[in-house]
């Protein structure tokens, strides 16, 4: 897990804020904010704090998955990770009308 985030580190740098602007928005250190971008940890954050990221950073929530969490990211995945199973199953499959 130690190979840079530039993904990251150009996000905040074009929303202008410094790793401490993006750390007190969170509510971490900027520490954290730096062993992110170094490689060194993954965000571990609550719903909210993982919307503002998003949201301040302007990351999709795909971006965000492919640079933290490539090798459980596939792009061709069609798993709703809300329930788990595959987008383009038919959820009446195998049921009679």
């Amino acid at each position: 897990m130690s190979s840079r985030r530039e993904g990251l580190i150009n996000k905040r740098t074009e929303a202008e804020l410094t790793q401490q602007e993006l750390a007190d928005l969170l509510g971490v250190t900027s520490r954290t904010v730096q062993r992110w971008e170094l490689g060194e940890s993954i965000p571990d954050l609550n719903p909210w704090q993982y919307w503002v990221l998003l949201n301040r950073l302007k990351y999709t929530a795909e971006q965000f998955a492919k640079e933290f969490y490539p090798d459980k990211f596939q792009q061709n995945s069609s798993v709703d990770p809300l329930s788990n199973r595959a987008q383009d199953q038919n959820p009446r499959d195998g049921l009679t009308t």
